[in-house]
């Protein structure tokens, strides 16, 4: 950047640059489960919808919970998460970070872009990544970090259809169970730690096994939600 405003932190990190918004808290709230109607059967579901640019979503779950989809509606953003259908009536807590907005602060530092758009305000809450950490499908905890109150944003979501044949290998045809499943995060006191959610489950048969495209690996950022 030939002109402008950076401030470097002591790591050499550029903190605040007026080309780049940084991440601001835009809406917090809680939200509760309830039972999917359709396939994937074997789930609960809920939804989370915030107006925003490009807006991520954070959240702290004492059980797994998946990011399913996200859809956008006009300036709307709405956040589809997945559980097990056991969570059905249980809640979570959710943050959502976005590009931070004027809300009429008097005073403390403000830094805007060379389009007159704010891109850092002193007096809001920023998003604190603590770990950017690669996920695979199974039961592990990521705990060795510093005892704070964590949220998780699943950045990539783990995603597999698991296949058991059952029966006689020599009939005509096989016989199968089948099941979707995610990975889900869930937080603890020094991290968080990923499980499976099993969100759906079939029994079938045919003339051959089926073969599912399967990307189990995800990526979920740890980020610290203390006194937001």
């Amino acid at each position: 950047m030939p002109t402008g405003l950076q401030i470097i932190g002591d790591s050499g990190a550029v903190q605040v640059d007026e080309s780049f918004a940084s991440l601001a808290l835009r809406g917090k709230g809680s939200a509760t489960f309830a039972t999917y109607e359709s396939d994937p059967r074997d789930s609960a579901t809920l939804t989370v919808t915030i107006a925003g640019e490009y807006p991520l979503l954070a959240y702290r779950s004492a059980f797994p919970v998946a990011l399913w989809y996200v859809e956008q509606s006009g300036a709307n953003w709405i956040f589809h998460l997945i559980t097990a259908k056991s969570n059905v009536g249980q809640s979570l807590q959710w943050y959502v970070f976005d590009r931070p907005i004027d809300i009429g602060s008097k005073y403390g530092l403000q830094v805007f872009d060379a389009s007159g758009r704010l891109t850092f305000d002193a007096l809001q809450k920023y998003l604190r990544a603590r770990d950017l950490v690669p996920t695979y499908m199974a039961s592990v905890a990521f705990d060795g970090y510093e005892a704070r109150t964590w949220a998780t944003i699943m950045m990539v979501t783990g995603l597999m259809s698991a296949v058991s044949p059952i029966g006689n290998p020599g009939q005509i045809e096989w016989t199968w169970n089948a099941s979707l499943r995610f990975t889900g995060a869930s937080v603890l006191p020094t991290g968080f730690r990923i499980d499976q959610i099993i969100a759906a489950t079939i029994k079938s048969n045919g003339p051959s096994l089926p073969n599912y495209d399967n990307s189990p690996n995800g990526i979920v950022m740890l980020v610290d939600v203390t006194n937001y």
